[in-house]
């Protein structure tokens, strides 16, 4: 192995093999397919998968003919080939959404893509989006233009620590490359193990793109590189059933591309592998076997396709994500047909004006002094620093909620307004079998058989009070409330975030273990509950409570078993609307369960419904102020919306419980809760209007 100099001639090459272009075709008009919702390529997300395998493949191969020729790897020179065959393309892309990003993007675009576009420059995407850039967030906003550079980041990252691998592998085993292939056989099985073990179904972000559970895809591809010798061999080439075999993983790859879903939990318990174990085959096959394979994915045109692939897949899932049917004034078909026009435009610029000349050295110019490393260095750095440049926001001002612009409408405060369940049960039919448990007292629990199904509950439960009556009240309880616990998801966290302060100035003191994300079937909920010694034990529905529905009806049963355990009632809150998009029927079931809860102890369990203060749909600014009460992402909540559910939310408790009485509000609303760090944390969300 020699960390300097440079591979001799010939030996970083493999001979082209245009049916390894075919390969590259079929996989990027999978993956393109798929994002633009194609409903015929549910499995196109494999079609990266399809691309890490022949990397793997490829890179390996080069590596060992390298070794065998020269009786070294030069990894300087692998590493600037890798330079140049990915930087120009990559900086090209960042450098028209930095400016993009200046010219154009809002404040929230601008703050993610500052970090997305540094993470995908330094080839830490991946990470980027397990941590920090994706797995919550984007659920409620516009998705990031660079999501799909995970993958890329994952194929870097093996860049960087393979040849090393391999380099001193060989020489510590004087060249036996089924080193290698034990070595590549022992990574699959770890990071398929560790796959299946990350795995999970609420949550899979960190095993689909972690660079642990994702690496065995490239591994594969080695494998199949270190059991092959580069170049023609006779089990493939000289074998008759080697086209055969082909044929039928040609056949396998593409059922998979067709019918495999997004969601299938068994992918992720051997699927992956078992696919790029296919996929390896049909590599092969296309390189070295003859056959119809090799000749269908050696025709010219998916030849012209694969040798511009990696434009294509850098530039249409930016051009999808911005060029939304609002800004281009078209949708459906017509949308389909321009993005994917611009995509092969912009992609064949880049790969005429740009990838090309690099690679072949038409632009050093001047350079040929300088060494590559010091000529990627500097276009990395400058990028970097366009970037950080171009997508520089705004720390958002700290809300002045004591001016004339923030005023409380009284009538949201009228108690006479209120009904604090808010949820008229006596209209609502739960059926005759609907055990109730009125006379439970502290440290009961929850008893008889698990609550039927109920299909009269209508799906959106809204207040019902009937036409000149006023509302349905239950009787008020005299039980002290000295202390509360609230827990939910981030709908919760922004929601609550006056609580401590205004809760104290009524004398009660609040716990407050909301946080994103946040599911009743964690089981740190019912934990918290548990320790909290409340004497409200308040959960706020969850958007992520989605699972079976009977799971989930168990899990919200645990919590009030858990609540009454501690002598605690139980009040769950609705959430505030939510973008139509985001409304499933799994997010709305909540809201039944809930209703079955009170009304089998409807002396202990209450549910409140906020619509007197958003509504029934999302209205950013719901009094006129020009400063909202929720979030452009039409899911959380501002600090105006914050102070207003809060009052909300005391009066209504103060019309349950005699012993609750609100403290002035001016004792709270200007207080240090608006100086949270979440607030920053979400530039433009809560700009004026």
């Amino acid at each position: 192995m020699s960390a300097t100099g440079s591979a001799p001639a010939g030996a970083s090459s493999l001979g082209f093999r245009p049916g390894l272009d075919g390969v590259r075709a079929i996989a990027v008009l999978a993956v393109i397919a798929y994002h633009l919702g194609a409903g015929w390529m549910r499995g196109g997300f494999l079609g990266v998968d399809l691309f890490m395998v022949l990397s793997g493949y490829l890179i390996t191969s080069l590596l060992l003919l390298e070794h065998e020729r020269s009786g070294r790897v030069s990894l300087v020179a692998f590493w600037q080939r890798r330079a140049r065959r990915i930087l120009p393309a990559v900086i090209l892309l960042l450098i028209t959404l930095a400016a993009y990003s200046l010219l154009w993007a809002t404040p929230v675009e601008r703050a993610s893509l500052r970090w997305d576009s540094l993470a995908a420059l330094t080839s830490w995407a991946n990470w980027r989006f397990v941590f920090g850039g994706s797995g919550y967030w984007a659920q409620f906003g516009p998705p990031s233009p660079l999501t799909h550079f995970w993958s890329l980041a994952v194929e870097e990252q093996f860049y960087v620590v393979w040849p090393l691998v391999v380099g001193g592998l060989l020489v510590a085993a004087r060249g036996r490359r089924w080193v290698v292939a034990g070595l590549a056989a022992v990574g699959i099985a770890a990071s398929a193990v560790a796959m299946a073990v990350l795995f999970d179904p609420l949550a899979p972000s960190r095993s689909y793109l972690g660079t642990d559970t994702r690496v065995q895809t490239l591994l594969v591809g080695a494998l199949g590189a270190a059991l092959l010798r580069p170049g023609p061999h006779r089990l493939v080439a000289g074998a008759r059933w080697s086209g055969a075999l082909g044929s039928v993983a040609a056949v396998v790859v593409l059922a998979a591309l067709v019918f495999v879903g997004d969601q299938e939990s068994w992918m992720y318990h051997g699927g992956f592998t078992a696919f790029a174990v296919v996929a390896l085959v049909l590599v092969v096959a296309a390189g070295e076997a003859p056959g119809p394979v090799r000749r269908i994915l050696s025709l010219p045109a998916l030849n012209w396709i694969g040798r511009r692939s990696f434009g294509w897949y850098l530039w249409h899932w930016p051009l999808i994500v911005l060029l939304t049917p609002e800004r281009l004034g078209v949708d459906g078909g017509v949308r389909v047909v321009v993005l994917l026009a611009l995509t092969v435009s912009t992609a064949e610029i880049s790969f005429r004006l740009v990838e090309q000349p690099v690679r072949s050295g038409a632009l050093r110019l001047r350079t040929r002094q300088l060494p590559m490393g010091a000529i990627a260095s500097v276009a990395v750095l400058v990028t970097g620093a366009a970037l950080v440049l171009s997508t520089r926001v705004q720390i958002p001002e700290r809300p002045d909620l004591t001016s004339d612009a923030f005023v409380l409408d009284p009538g949201l405060l009228d108690p006479g307004l209120l009904d604090p369940g808010l949820i008229d049960l006596e209209v609502i039919d739960l059926g005759p079998h609907l055990g109730h448990d009125d006379a439970a007292g502290p440290g009961s629990s929850l008893s008889g058989e698990p609550f039927p199904s109920v299909g009269l509950i209508p799906t959106v439960l809204e207040p019902q009070p009937s036409i000149g009556e006023e509302p349905h009240v239950s009787d008020v309880s005299a039980r002290p409330v000295d202390r509360v616990v609230i827990q939910g998801d981030s709908v919760a966290l922004f929601s609550a975030m006056p609580m401590v302060e205004a809760f104290a100035a009524a004398g009660i003191a609040v716990e407050n273990r909301t946080f994103a994300g946040q599911s009743l079937a964690n089981p740190i909920v019912v934990e918290v509950v548990e320790q909290s010694g409340a004497d409200l034990s308040i959960w706020q529905l969850s958007l992520w409570d989605t699972a079976d529905p009977d799971e989930v009806r168990r899990d919200h049963e645990r919590f009030v078993e858990a609540s009454f355990a501690i002598g605690a009632d139980v009040v769950f809150v609705d959430r505030p609307p939510i973008r139509e998009d985001l409304e499933t029927e799994e997010r709305q079931l909540t809201r039944r369960i809930a209703a079955e809860l009170v009304a089998a102890h409807p002396a202990r369990v209450h549910l409140l419904d906020p619509s007197v203060l958003w509504g029934d749909t999302v209205v950013l600014d719901r009094d006129g102020d020009g400063l909202p009460e929720r979030f452009r992402d039409q899911v959380h909540v501002c600090p105006q919306g914050s102070a207003r559910w809060t009052a909300w939310l005391l009066e209504s408790l103060a019309l349950r419980y005699s012993e609750v009485s609100p403290g002035p509000i001016e004792a709270w609303i200007d207080g240090d809760w608006l100086d949270d760090p979440n607030w920053a944390s979400n530039p433009g969300e809560c700009d004026p209007l």
